[in-house]
């Protein structure tokens, strides 16, 4: 629907004070029709002589106590609604504006002084960033929709679906440290029970599709962040293994960062491959597909499709992204779905490779393609890499990995007990000793852990 250039909603909205469902329709407006985004821009502009002119040319933000107090003075909440992120980074109303109409910085001032003065040790405020506490724990636990659709999440409309992980996407940083805070803010019977997480489907925890000609499949563009913070708490804290609801394997290696993909570029997206023997199973493969938001493109254009050769390939699973209970899409969650233009995701799957006789060694055994209409880019079979020759990339995520299936007694995973899990370890520890920063050192102990307590459990 055409909105007026004249509606009221557009100023509100430039100033951070409409919320909802008006917050997500101009948002869209703002996107689409050239109008309105100049009737954006022009109050902002306004809203920036205001502000340098009755504030002394001083920035601040407010703290999250002067903003409560404001929302509790009127009969509406004064919150900037995450369909704002929507907007460009540097066209959000925090950032644009860095402030509030005139008629808000007077109650300010009113309930607690200029706004932003924190602890007046004269430092500049950090950046302005969305404020996750306006967002219910069901939404930020969700789980990824795994073929990147975009498609509406539980409890959520599809327009809300969207501006929320457009809002993951935008600040992935302090999405995922929001999600910790909650987790860590957690009792230790909650931790244990898992009773406000979703329940997901055992039979997707290991799916298996078989490969034919032409399929393609769609990489998953994002990973929540529930799981590795929820599995450290269980295991360092409580010395137990997690509830099976909240291992989600996706997440568990996407907490980790791993090398900015380089390789091949489209669509707004950015790739990297990798293949290598699967050190649990000798029959099968694991590919990675590292994949991230291009930060020099405007936009995203999905989808990302990976081809398998059906001549090579028998079957292929992705490892994760499980269903949730009770949905009939994979998508249906509340959790991200765009590409991340801060925090790439590592997908892995795992191939059951066919009977290599009398087929070529050279050739493609997996093709990527970035984009619609973007060129394709092929990987050759003469790739497939030992696992002990991966990248530190590879070795870590496929660990975590491995660490994710036990925890979550997968059927499909060939030799793997905690003696081999605590062996991939050791070999790691000792030849990728240099590439363990980030947090690693530290994943590598709690997988220690959990591999002890899983022997523990099955009497080994």
């Amino acid at each position: 629907m055409k909105i007026d250039i004249n509606d009221p909603r557009i100023t509100a909205f430039a100033l951070g004070e409409l919320n909802g469902s008006d917050a997500i329709a101009i948002a869209r407006a703002v996107r689409t029709d050239a109008r309105v985004r100049a009737a954006v821009d022009e109050a902002r502009e306004t809203s920036c002589l205001l502000r340098g002119t009755l504030g002394g040319g001083e920035v601040h933000l407010l703290t999250p106590d002067q903003r409560e107090a404001v929302r509790s003075a009127g009969d509406r909440a004064v919150i900037t609604d995450i369909a704002s992120a929507r907007v460009p980074f540097w066209k959000r109303p925090a950032v644009a504006a860095m402030g509030v109409a005139a008629a808000v910085a007077v109650a300010v001032y009113m309930v607690g002084g200029r706004p932003g003065s924190g602890s007046g040790d004269g430092m500049d405020d950090p950046p302005a960033k969305w404020d996750w506490a306006q967002v219910d724990l069901g939404s930020l636990t969700g789980p990824a929709a795994g073929d990147a659709s975009g498609r509406s999440g539980v409890g959520l409309s599809n327009d809300d679906a969207h501006a929320l992980s457009m809002a993951m996407s935008d600040d992935t940083t302090g999405f995922r440290e929001a999600v910790k805070q909650r987790i860590d803010g957690m009792a230790a019977s909650e931790i244990e029970s898992g009773a406000g997480l979703p329940e997901l489907e055992d039979s997707s925890r290991q799916r298996w599709q078989n490969v034919t000609s032409g399929q393609s499949l769609a990489v998953p563009l994002a990973s929540g962040a529930t799981s590795w913070p929820w599995i450290v708490r269980s295991i360092q804290d409580q010395k137990k293994l997690p509830p099976r609801r909240a291992v989600r394997i996706e997440e568990m290696v996407n907490h980790f960062r791993y090398k900015k993909p380089t390789m091949i570029s489209g669509g707004g997206l950015v790739a990297d491959m990798e293949i290598c023997q699967t050190p649990w199973n000798a029959a099968t493969v694991l590919l990675a597909v590292h994949i991230g938001a291009d930060s020099e493109s405007g936009s995203v254009e999905a989808p990302a499709l990976l081809s398998l050769s059906p001549e090579r390939v028998r079957r292929v699973r992705v490892i994760g992204y499980a269903r949730m209970k009770n949905t009939v899409s994979i998508a249906a969650s509340g959790g991200p779905s765009q590409a991340s233009r801060s925090h790439g995701n590592y997908v892995i799957y795992e191939l059951d490779m066919t009977e290599r006789a009398g087929i070529p060694e050279e050739g493609a055994i997996a093709t990527l393609t970035l984009g619609k209409g973007a060129a394709a880019v092929p990987l050759s079979v003469g790739r497939i890499a030992g696992w002990i020759h991966a990248s530190a990339d590879l070795r870590f995520a496929s660990v975590v990995s491995a660490c994710g299936m036990l925890l979550d007694d997968s059927l499909f995973i060939g030799e793997l007990d905690a003696k081999r899990l605590l062996s991939l370890v050791d070999i790691i520890e000792k030849q990728d000793s240099s590439a363990l920063g980030g947090g690693r050192r530290d994943a590598l102990k709690i997988i220690r852990q959990a591999g002890g307590l899983v022997a523990a459990s099955s009497g080994n």
